[in-house]
């Protein structure tokens, strides 16, 4: 490589007005530059794209991932592989590389992942919000990737909250999962709860059954021997008798009498954001 073949090796801009002409830059300087740049993005192990103006970045990036023990620390995500693992400070994430039918490219080591437990108002840098919204495929092409990957994408018909669900919307969106109002459950089988349910799967709320029964509910009004969630409940002015004049009636249940009830089932709860990896 050499400078310029000018008296201080700088280039001059001339003045056409004066008469005065700029430096000629020759075929072979302008080669030498070519073959210099082209050959750092090679012998890093890339192939020169066309369509890429940052080829250089992530050649450097791959030399000193060669060099450096341990994994290596980049500003934004690289286009290229330049290591197996990367930490990615714009995103605040541990990122591999991958190649799939449906992504190729560096991507979260939580990508997907259902994230609850933050306090914040709004989503940070590796996260979007788990609440049903709509995104551009081209923003998040790793997330959209691993959907598809792991059978969660359905018709945009078809998709519903709860269940980990996204949906192509038009020809460049989608929809992701909408996890509001949701408890995280590891998933089981018929051998451990009888209930078996794969990951991602939405199970509605449910109560555990309650029976009971009350028998013979004859007595005297004033001593009826019903408790608790339990009530018995006899005709107005004790006007409905049975055998030998005793009184009778029925037996309701109520369990707000006793424990706290809602329209749900649930245990008590600290709201956080509902958020997804990406």
């Amino acid at each position: 490589m050499e400078r310029i073949l000018t008296t201080d090796g700088l280039f001059a801009a001339g003045n056409p007005q004066t008469g005065v002409p700029g430096t000629i830059v020759t075929a072979s300087w302008l080669n030498d530059k070519q073959e210099e740049l082209a050959n750092v993005v090679e012998l890093a192990g890339l192939v020169l794209d066309g369509g890429s103006k940052r080829q250089l970045y992530d050649a450097i990036l791959a030399i000193i991932a060669a060099k450096v023990q341990g994994p290596l620390v980049v500003s934004t995500t690289p286009t290229s592989n330049v290591g197996d693992l990367v930490f990615v400070l714009d995103r605040w994430h541990w990122a591999t590389w991958v190649t799939t039918a449906f992504y190729t490219g560096y991507r979260s080591l939580n990508v997907g992942d259902w994230y609850i437990g933050s306090m914040c108002q709004n989503h940070r840098p590796q996260e979007i919000d788990g609440i049903g919204g709509i995104y551009d495929i081209a923003a998040y092409p790793s997330l959209w990737g691993w959907a598809n990957e792991n059978g969660y994408v359905v018709d945009a018909a078809d998709w519903e909250p709860k269940a980990t669900k996204y949906a192509k919307i038009g020809t460049d969106q989608f929809r992701v999962a909408d996890y509001r109002n949701m408890f995280p459950r590891a998933a089981g089988t018929d051998a451990d709860t009888a209930n078996a349910a794969g990951v991602g799967f939405y199970q509605a709320d449910a109560l555990q059954n309650i029976t009971g029964m009350a028998a013979g509910v004859f007595g005297v009004k004033s001593s009826a021997g019903t408790s608790g969630a339990l009530r018995s409940v006899f005709p107005t002015g004790n006007s409905a008798t049975g055998t030998g004049g005793a009184s009778y009636g029925s037996v309701d249940i109520d369990i707000s009498r006793v424990a706290r009830t809602s329209s749900e089932t649930r245990g008590a709860a600290t709201r956080v954001a509902p958020l997804i990896l990406i």
